[in-house]
């Protein structure tokens, strides 16, 4: 196992139709959310799957898991991921996206990209912006120079994590309502503030360890 205590904090909304947007830092946060937040979908690239050496198991896993994919950069794809998000919400589900685009293993979250804020904005959407916060080093994803090699691969990574418990904090901050935003890129911005304002100062609300 990888030895992951989670310390929850804030209320978590999962008993209405939302989008969830969070920071990435690891191939574990989208386990950390399914085991939260079970009936969510996910938007993920659609190379995500070839990242991993167990690339044929997490195809199946994909679809069981509800992973809508798309390619980065493709308008054709974008749009297609646009209508499927809408299409699911509307239809009473729940999405996760993470608008960073890429896991960031080194340093804190950075700038979101538009697309889910924009179908949240255009539809009147209610959003829950979510912080990760890993305790302990280790992270995983986008290679920086400051990278070892735990941060790069995922067999090594596993064998960090089981060096010792691991904490991880997953903050649930409060519903954000399109209505009361000028236009999608101001509620982006806000977004980015919350999540980062709590990754680098952990102001906790309501919380409870699992």
């Amino acid at each position: 196992t990888c030895k992951i205590k989670l310390n929850v904090h804030g209320y978590k909304m999962d008993n209405i139709p939302i989008i969830y947007v969070a920071n990435h830092h690891s191939y574990l946060d989208s386990v950390i959310l399914k085991y939260l937040l079970p009936n969510v979908h996910t938007i993920a690239k659609d190379d995500a799957d070839k990242e991993f050496f167990l690339s044929n198991i997490l195809k199946d896993v994909f679809d069981v898991w509800g992973v809508i994919l798309y390619k980065r950069g493709n308008k054709k794809s974008g749009k297609k991921v646009r209508k499927l998000m809408a299409k699911h919400i509307n239809g009473g589900g729940s999405i996760l996206v993470y608008p960073e685009g890429k896991a960031i293993a080194i340093g804190g979250p950075k700038d979101f990209y538009p697309g889910s804020f924009e179908v949240a904005f255009n539809n009147k959407f209610l959003i829950q912006p979510i912080t990760l916060k890993y305790e302990t080093d280790i992270t995983w994803g986008e290679k920086s120079k400051f990278s070892k090699k735990y941060h790069l691969d995922m067999i090594t990574n596993i064998n960090q994590c089981q060096k010792q418990i691991n904490n991880v904090n997953v903050t649930f901050h409060p519903i954000i309502n399109p209505n009361k935003f000028k236009s999608a890129d101001i509620m982006k911005q806000y977004c980015e503030v919350i999540i980062r304002d709590e990754w680098i100062n952990r102001h906790h609300y309501t919380s409870s360890s699992i």
